[in-house]
Formats: structure tokens, C-alpha cells, sequence
């Protein structure tokens, strides 16, 4: 069984539980998501990225997490255009 829990405007995944049980149906631990990892550099595409990692639980047949491991974010406009003049001298 899973509960999905969503942003009420966005429609973004926020929490994703899940309850697993075993073939004799003893509740087994369920994969979890670690916390996110701090917010990146900005790269050359004017983004930032966060990840996080799939933790399996005790037991558990499923081998994947529900739901995404990386995040991206555009970094803000004068970071970028900083950036742009960066490699325009280069």
C-alpha cells in the first residue's frame, strides 16, 4: 500500500510512504529517501542540483524508492549573466 502526499498548487510529490508486506504478511521496512544533499554550484547551464539516495529497508522485495533523486533549480538571472560574461572573455 502507498500514501502519496502532494503540493496543493504545484501537484509536486512531497512524501511518498509506503508499507510493505512480506508473503506471510509481517510488515517488512519499506526503501526510503535519505535528505536531500545541499543545493550545488551553479553549472554552465545556469543550474543547480541536489540529490538524494535510495535507503533500503529490512526485508523488502521492491528495490527502488518512489519518485526522483535529483533535483534542478535555475540559479538566479545575475549569477547568470555574470557567468556569461565569464566565458564571453574566455
Amino acid at each position: 500500500m502507498i500514501i502519496r502526499h502532494y503540493q496543493k498548487f504545484s501537484k509536486e510529490l512531497v512524501l511518498d510512504t509506503a508499507y510493505d508486506y512480506d508473503n506471510d504478511y509481517n510488515y517488512v521496512d519499506p526503501p526510503k529517501w535519505s535528505a536531500w544533499s545541499e543545493w550545488s554550484e551553479c553549472n554552465e547551464d545556469c543550474l543547480k542540483a541536489r540529490t538524494r539516495q535510495c535507503l533500503l529497508g529490512t526485508g523488502n522485495s521492491r528495490k527502488n524508492c518512489y519518485g526522483k533523486d535529483t533535483q534542478t533549480m535555475p540559479c538566479p538571472s545575475e549569477m547568470c549573466k555574470s557567468m556569461e560574461l565569464t566565458r564571453v572573455k574566455e
